[in-house]
């Protein structure tokens, strides 16, 4: 099982976590950093989009935080992940999002990107980001059963 953003939060809900309004949203283009797991060997920028936060549930293991959030990827077990993190956005989805919710750029925070900051990340970095995605997947499908 795989879940994104809220996916990953109602993942944690089931399994016992909490989920919270974050001390910082994080809107825009982020490093998230790994603690040594397979799934995040390296610094990634990812793509954020959020104003929650969650508990890591018991038994679960923590894949990647960031400046903005503790708990930015984690995984229960070997079937299942959650991503606070965007790594399937594309352009057209973050052009969505930015014509659609503007008002959410407006909230004060340090890890709130402008709409020209978020806009002018180069193309190849959504590829990246479903490279990232992929091999994740990858990791996961490779331990199942």
């Amino acid at each position: 099982m795989f879940g994104s953003c809220l996916g990953a939060q109602l993942i944690a809900k089931a399994l016992g976590a909490t989920i919270t309004a974050s001390p910082e949203s994080e809107i825009g283009w982020f490093p998230i950093q790994p603690p040594g797991a397979p799934e995040f060997p390296e610094t990634t920028r990812a793509f954020n989009w959020h104003g929650e936060t969650l508990s890591l549930p018991s038994g679960a293991t923590l894949l990647a935080k960031s400046a903005a959030c503790t708990n930015q990827a984690s995984r229960y077990g070997e079937r299942v992940i959650g991503l606070q993190s965007h790594l399937e956005t594309t352009l057209d989805s973050a052009d969505s999002l930015l014509q659609h919710c503007p008002e959410d750029l407006h909230r004060a925070g340090a890890f709130i990107q402008s709409k020209a900051t978020i806009s002018a990340e180069p193309k190849a970095a959504y590829s990246h980001l479903h490279e990232k995605l992929a091999a994740i997947l990858r990791i996961q499908t490779m331990t199942q059963a």
